[in-house]
């Protein structure tokens, strides 16, 4: 099974490795490229630290501002997001383990700890913006995406592939914008499937509908009204008692000869 893997580096790397673990070829030819971008002077006061993104984490490397922030909480949208912010150093990590709405919430829950305004570290173009969570958000951009043309070894393989992998809104778009400059009849992951063959049912031939189940009698006729249940509740609770008892007896056997 080939694989295109459309994500920017290094991310479409790691994704690679693990394709080939779970025995797929992966293609890898990235529609989008991370390019950071100049440093911005930060606020004086900065209380946390917002990360929607590793991309954004990455673009802290080497930087003399990542002193000064890692002594700050650190509020993550994901697991991958708060591994890259540790791996960098931060220590007072928090995952939101969601999307920006749930990292919203989450900077919310700890608003009375956070000692200033929020930095969020972020893309020049954004899918969404941070709630303010009942605090100020500063919002700097750090990296920008950028889209890239098409790979040559896409367009030898396009009827080879079997699979798309899309990480990002972003990505999607650069995705529809590469097929619709190809021939995307003959590609197996964007062809249209023919129609599934017709079922075929006991009672007809192929394309027959269902049969129809015949009403099933209710158990208790006549239990309408509130005089008739009351006259068959004893019954049934008798016979409910026996299918207990019934069923009892193998365990009881079985626990004596234990």
């Amino acid at each position: 099974m080939k694989v295109w893997v459309t994500r920017a580096e290094p991310g479409a790397s790691a994704t690679a490795g693990r394709l080939v673990a779970m025995g797929r070829t992966p293609l890898v030819a990235p529609l989008l490229a991370v390019r950071p971008l100049p440093f911005p002077s930060l606020p004086t006061e900065v209380g946390a630290v917002a990360f929607t993104s590793a991309n954004a984490v990455a673009a802290l490397t080497g930087r003399p501002e990542l002193q000064r922030l890692r002594a700050l909480p650190v509020f993550a949208v994901g697991d991958a997001t708060a591994w890259a912010a540790r791996d960098l150093g931060f220590e007072r990590v928090r995952s939101a383990g969601g999307d920006l709405a749930a990292l919203g919430r989450l900077i919310a829950a700890h608003r009375n700890d956070i000692r200033g305004p929020v930095l969020h570290l972020a893309a020049r173009e954004r899918a969404g913006e941070l709630a303010d969570g009942g605090g100020p958000v500063v919002v700097t951009p750090v990296y920008e995406v950028l889209e890239l043309p098409l790979d040559d070894a896409v367009r030898s393989a396009w009827t080879e592939l079997d699979a798309v992998l899309v990480h990002s809104p972003r990505a999607a778009r650069a995705l529809a914008r590469a097929a619709a400059a190809l021939d995307v009849s003959t590609s197996p992951p964007f062809a249209s499937r023919p129609p599934p063959p017709p079922r075929r049912f006991a009672t007809g031939g192929p394309g027959s509908p269902s049969p129809r189940r015949p009403t099933r009698p209710p158990c208790w006729p006549g239990l309408a009204s509130p005089a008739s249940r009351a006259k068959h509740r004893p019954v049934r609770a008798r016979s409910m008692a026996r299918s207990r008892a019934a069923l009892a007896q193998p365990v009881e056997r079985r626990i004596r000869n234990a």
